[in-house]
């Protein structure tokens, strides 16, 4: 039996382009500007970070240089009223039924404060990169909270750093005096370190900024100085060492260091204590106990090991202490549903229906289904974002057994209509809210037979972020879900 949640985790398994980076956008259809002007009115009546996702799409839409800078203009001024201020991260400890879970995956839409005002930096660059140098340089130098163990999810900084990298290798002159103002731009810009998180995205843009030699030492010493100050954060320091690349930012920096004649030896030595002080404090249970996460961790080390050996003489490789020692607790991410005879009584019941034959009995046991999920209300005690996530999903599995144009249109009007009143998650997690849209609309991308259904009843909705999503759906060719356009 597959949840909501578990059902939207398979399914970011089965999309590639998930892993796409944020700030990216996708070849649009090209057009004259006035074509997309409709869909620039919905942008405008749309809350903040449903309307300056949808400008950043659309100035990828046209030709126009100058319209283009007003589109992303306006998207960064909008994106500074945005909440959460940051997108996040999964503790690494596998998928799970839990609205942690979901916030991780919708977090790659790209919505959040922090990558709207990098994405728009990022298309800025290559209209004025002087104006996206001084857009970047308005954005405060990010600060990530402190996560604790009953935290499942971190907040990341990362686009911030990948930011500035785009920025100092567009926005500078090839000369000796425009070198010497990208090496200030980004040294100034690494300042204010104050998560483990952020660790390996600055040794990247060390690594790739081109910096000058002294520079580069300049910036070396002063990430050592921030390492050596940093504050405890299991989970923080859980990503520092399991990070996506696997450290390769560490090693990528050893090699510009050696080409520039730029000594490592103390900032390995601050590493080294980062590493030795974080394993040797209480963790957190739930990475701290599992086999595969401590063979990761392992690896890890062993690469560490490598670098700092070869320039700290005295330097011992790591030992893992032994996996029964204490830990503080963490918080079980159980799947809330599996219990639940209605949420059961569903799901037997669209395995019924999809195994009918198509014809008029199929399709009115959908409409009728569409019916009763819809009044499905919400049971005592239950999250009311759980509940959305897991209500969607079964929406979702009702659509995807329609086999008939007549039976997809019952149930797609019933799904729009429940997304189209759930303004509380529309409002406090919209990455959420817009993620599950997103799923309808990929939906009926790759399905004919709901495809005008779906968009039909979106853009009738009284919701005005339906209608605008419906809108960029038609206009943007290639679209795909939105922190990846």
């Amino acid at each position: 039996m597959i949840s909501g949640l578990r059902l939207a985790a398979a399914l970011l398994a089965l999309k590639p382009w998930l892993g796409t980076p944020v700030a990216q956008n996708p070849a649009p259809a090209r057009g004259k500007a006035s074509d997309i002007d409709p869909v620039v009115g919905l942008a405008q009546s749309a809350g903040p970070a449903f309307g300056a996702d949808a400008l950043l799409k659309l100035s990828s839409a046209i030709t126009d240089s100058a319209r283009k800078r007003r589109l992303i203009e306006e998207a960064f001024a909008r994106a500074a009223t945005v909440e959460p201020e940051f997108p996040l991260v999964p503790v690494p400890i596998g998928f799970a039924d839990s609205v942690p879970a979901m916030a991780a995956i919708s977090s790659r839409l790209g919505v959040d404060r922090l990558s709207l005002q990098t994405r728009a930096v990022g298309a800025m660059v290559a209209v004025d990169p002087q104006r996206a140098r001084r857009m970047f340089e308005s954005i405060p130098i990010p600060a990530p909270p402190v996560a604790t163990c009953q935290d499942l999810t971190v907040a990341d900084a990362k686009s911030y750093y990948t930011a500035m990298t785009g920025v100092a290798g567009a926005a500078f002159e090839k000369t000796k005096k425009g070198a010497a103002g990208r090496d200030e731009f980004v040294l100034a810009h690494l300042e204010g370190i104050v998560s483990a998180s952020q660790v390996l995205p600055a040794a990247k843009v060390l690594a790739e900024a081109g910096l000058g030699a002294a520079a580069l030492e300049r910036g070396l010493t002063s990430l050592g100085n921030a390492v050596r100050g940093l504050r405890r954060d299991d989970r923080a320091f859980t990503l520092l060492v399991l990070g996506e690349e696997d450290g390769t930012e560490l090693d990528a920096l050893d090699r510009a260091c050696r080409a520039a004649g730029v000594p490592t030896a103390v900032f390995m030595q601050s590493m080294y204590r980062l590493l030795a002080s974080n394993l040797a404090a209480e963790r957190c249970s739930d990475t701290g106990t599992s086999a595969h996460l401590r063979e990761r961790e392992t690896t890890a080390l062993r690469r560490f090991d490598g670098l700092a050996q070869a320039v700290l003489p005295a330097y011992r490789p790591f030992v893992l202490a032994p996996a029964d020692r204490k830990y503080e607790a963490s918080p079980a991410a159980d799947d809330p549903w599996v219990g639940d005879p209605q949420y059961r009584g569903f799901v037997q019941r669209i395995e019924k229906i999809a195994d009918l034959p198509d014809g008029v009995e199929r399709d009115n046991e959908l409409r009728q289904a569409a019916s009763d999920v819809a009044s499905w209300s919400k049971p005592l005690n239950t999250e009311e974002r759980a509940w959305f996530q897991v209500k969607c999903g079964v929406f979702y599995r009702l659509l995807r057994a329609a086999a008939s144009q007549r039976g997809a249109e019952g149930v797609a009007g019933a799904y729009v209509g429940f997304l189209s009143e759930s303004h509380g998650e529309e409002n406090d997690y919209p990455a959420e809210w817009l993620w599950q849209v997103d799923q309808l609309l990929w939906m009926a991308r790759d399905h004919p037979l709901v495809t005008e259904t779906i968009r039909g009843e979106m853009e009738r909705s009284a919701d005005g972020t339906l209608a605008l999503e419906a809108a960029l759906d038609r206009r943007l060719a290639a679209r795909v879900p939105a922190g990846t356009r």
